[in-house]
């Protein structure tokens, strides 16, 4: 073998390392009671029903609940069998345990991780000392990446194993609209898009993560955060649902799905008349459900084998009429209940069961109206996937085609 064909070889693997990640169980918050499948996945990864001892960390709740919710979630992993299961007593109330000789001791004998939902800043404060690994992070970390031990995390859980510009709030709309991302959470404008300017706990470093995404319409605020952040992938997890990761693949278990977006072919657009407003054009979305698998190292997509192409077995001549709430605004209610959720990801999957080539949605709300504009184009791999599993069907696609622009 010649020294070019070594040098090669080696930065294959070195790529292959970089994308390599020790077991993940990334859920995008409301995790049902009864979902089976991603507390098993947990408990296997674990060491099974026999050895698994699960710490349960609820730093990210309002300190007074913080024990009671980690009681609940140890009851949740008992019931499906788990040897043992405890409470990290980690929380805004007892910060100083992340030093604690007799916490760490307990997070040592840990054979898996679950982080609760809440507040992923909480759960920043809890664990890092001054912006620095506190020695129970630390200790997490090393048990994790030197001996396998899986970390799972809901909601804010997952959402602080990104790295930098993870976000901290915001709605879709305020996202498209305002001058920039916050890097701080405006009281005064609560649901504008704002990021945290120091990085979470830097578990996955393959893109951006956002939770609860199709179900509160997360695509805008995920799309301007990467764009701003020049970022170039990232994963929008739905509710109940988890990206489960072990090596260079993740696999999508769980009710719904996760959004994977690419900004490497991105065009921004500033019209002369309007010079302040953000655009964008060509963004490419995809949409994994059960069983489908992402490649991290190639950025591909394996649609589960009982799914198959919609490609010229479309049910619909059209698709269905736009919508005027894209974004599943919370606006649209009364409740602030949001009327249509999941909207982007109906409009989406329509599309791709229909023979047109592309449809669009508006903002609900009108000052100014945005416009969404969805495109699946054969030429950029753009194809669609449905299947049953269990009576209950699903849709996947990949290479959507997405410009967002004032309207």
């Amino acid at each position: 073998m010649n020294i070019w064909k070594i040098i090669s070889l080696l930065i294959v693997i070195q790529f292959i390392m970089a994308t390599a990640t020790e077991p993940l169980v990334l859920i995008g918050g409301a995790l049902a009671d009864e979902n089976e499948a991603i507390y098993q996945q947990i408990i296997n990864f674990g060491g099974g029903n026999q050895k698994a001892r699960i710490g349960v960390i609820t730093a990210g709740s309002d300190p007074q609940d913080a024990k009671a919710n980690a009681e609940y979630y140890c009851n949740l992993f008992r019931g499906y069998g788990v040897y043992d299961c405890s409470w990290i007593p980690i929380d805004l109330d007892h910060k100083e345990n992340n030093q604690d000789p007799q916490v760490l001791s307990l997070i040592a004998q840990m054979t898996a991780f679950f982080f609760g939902g809440g507040d992923q800043e909480r759960i920043s404060e809890c664990f890092f000392n001054s912006h620095e690994d506190s020695p129970a992070l630390s200790l997490i970390r090393k048990l994790h990446t030197e001996q396998n031990v899986v970390i799972s995390g809901s909601s804010a859980g997952t959402t602080i194993m990104q790295g930098n510009y993870m976000v901290t709030g915001g709605e879709s709309y305020n996202a498209v609209t305002q001058d920039k991302p916050h890097s701080y959470i405006d009281d005064n404008y609560p649901d504008d898009l704002s990021y945290d300017p120091y990085p979470g706990f830097n578990i996955f470093t393959l893109g951006l993560l956002d939770t609860h995404f199709s179900q509160r319409g997360r695509e805008g605020r995920m799309i301007r955060l990467l764009d701003f952040s020049r970022i170039s992938y990232g994963f929008g997890i739905d509710e109940n649902t988890a990206l489960v990761i072990n090596g260079t693949k993740g696999k999508v278990i769980g009710e719904g799905g996760v959004w994977v977006f690419n900004m490497k072919k991105i065009n921004e657009k500033k019209d002369e008349l309007r010079a302040s407003d953000w655009e964008i054009d060509n963004v490419l979305g995809s949409y994994l459900t059960l069983d489908d698998e992402y490649d991290f190292t190639t950025n591909s997509i394996t649609f589960a084998s009982w799914k198959s192409s919609l490609y010229g077995r479309e049910i619909h001549n059209h698709p269905m009429t736009p919508t005027d709430d894209i974004f599943s605004s919370p606006n649209n209610s009364e409740l602030k209940d949001r009327r249509n959720p999941n909207e982007m990801e109906i409009v989406s999957c329509d599309l791709f069961d229909s023979k047109g080539s592309d449809t669009y949605g508006l903002t609900y709300e009108d000052d100014p109206t945005y416009e969404v504009d969805l495109t699946k184009d054969r030429d950029q791999g753009a194809d669609g996937y449905q299947g049953y599993f269990n009576d209950i069907n699903y849709y996947a696609f990949e290479n959507l085609k997405i410009d967002i622009f004032r309207y």
